[in-house]
């Protein structure tokens, strides 16, 4: 007596699983749709006994009924165009249902075993729910051979039987030396919608093994293959989005910068035009100590607005890396002594007593004057005080 035991079943689970981990590592490095529809085929040229040949499909929908026919052939820029996850909505008056999608587009991303330019493997298909609902269906519903409408009804698993061997001729032979004679379409169910229904956001198609039967291992091959690959797409999705806000916040930061570069210039010009005849009066020796005071004042003041006007930029600086500061050594009282009176002729005007107190013992320390002049507040100093809050701007322009 010889013992015999049966392998094929391991052998089946192993080389399934092995499509499976395939799968898993070949989505993992995607990045955009476009590299996920090359990386999932590619998972499935390890199996060529289980998956004789196999078509990836994205799709999107809409709530429109505009009609444009089912296409059999797309330009490239088309299948690189990202495909949306989620339904949009038509603001269409004639839709006849606004909870289920009208329209739905599937657009052909890689196929294996299937050439590219095959009846087999059309690039863009366009259906019309609305038009097949009304009753005005031809010739258009049997010209494919793979199930786009029934899975746009259904959206569960369908199986093609009995292909003939003129539809399937062209294809490469792979994997076992007979052709399969039956396929099965797989929905690649994703997020839920705004009525917390799964979308489905793709369509796989897989030729059958000719000499395994499709039980149900089979089927939980090909249910586990969708939902690997719908977890794939929302993770890339997810890193699209990503993307997208990181170029959307780039493009803020640099209309911020030019926003600022505008303003900045614009003030800059009448600024410098008061305070050129300022110069030129106060060298006239003919003008009274008064009169010089009061220009002198506005001078100062018109400089000192020049520079919070040229300050603009330090904000786009800093978040660029660029800002540097510049350090002098300064007597801090006397500084802040000089930029508090600039406030006085204004408000005394208004009855107010305006005193300036930087007692105490005069020291020097370095700071940035501009970056001082800026952050400082204006209030009442001392001058422990003025050190404390130049150590604060320091910490934040460092």
């Amino acid at each position: 007596m010889i013992a015999c035991f049966e392998s094929t079943s391991r052998i089946l689970a192993e080389r399934r699983l092995r499509t499976l981990r395939e799968l898993d590592i070949n989505t993992a490095r995607c990045r955009s749709m476009l590299e996920l529809g090359k990386s999932i085929v590619h998972a499935f040229t390890y199996n060529p006994f289980d998956v004789p040949f196999a078509l990836v499909y994205f799709c999107s929908s809409d709530y429109g009924t505009t009609f444009t026919g089912s296409t059999n052939a797309g330009s490239s820029t088309e299948l690189g165009r990202r495909i949306s996850l989620q339904p949009t909505h038509s603001s269409s008056t004639n839709a006849t249902d606004k909870t289920d999608p009208a329209v739905w587009v599937y657009r052909l991303q890689d196929t294996v075993g299937i050439p590219e330019t095959h009846p087999l493997a059309p690039k863009v298909v366009e259906i019309n729910m609305h038009r097949y609902e009304t009753g005005i269906s031809d010739e258009e519903d049997e010209i494919h051979v793979w199930p786009f409408r029934k899975m746009s009804e259904q959206q569960q698993l369908i199986g093609i039987r009995e292909l003939s061997p003129d539809v399937l001729e062209g294809i490469e032979q792979q994997g076992w030396p007979e052709l399969p004679t039956d396929a099965i379409a797989v929905p690649i169910m994703g997020g839920q919608d705004f009525s917390r229904k799964d979308t489905m956001v793709g369509m796989l198609v897989l030729g059958i093994n000719p000499r395994r039967e499709f039980d149900e291992t089979y089927q939980t091959f090909a249910d586990m293959c969708g939902r690997q690959i719908a977890a794939a797409m929302n993770m890339v999705k997810n890193i699209e989005d990503e993307v997208a806000r990181a170029e959307e916040l780039a493009t803020l930061n640099q209309e911020r910068t030019s926003f600022f570069n505008s303003v900045s210039h614009e003030l800059r010009t009448p600024l410098t035009l008061i305070l050129g005849p300022l110069e030129e009066c106060l060298e006239d020796p003919s003008l009274s100590q008064q009169h010089k005071g009061r220009l002198d004042l506005a001078r100062r003041n018109g400089r000192r607005l020049l520079r919070l006007v040229n300050s603009l930029l330090d904000f786009s600086r800093v978040e660029a890396g660029r800002m540097t500061a510049s350090f002098r050594e300064t007597n801090l009282q006397r500084y802040t002594a000089d930029l508090a009176s600039l406030f006085r002729s204004a408000i005394e005007k208004g009855g107010v007593k305006y005193v300036v107190d930087v007692g105490g013992k005069e020291k020097k320390v370095w700071v940035d004057r501009e970056m001082w002049e800026v952050l400082s507040p204006l209030m009442v100093l001392t001058p422990e005080n003025c050190f404390q809050h130049h150590w604060k701007c320091f910490q934040i322009y460092s």
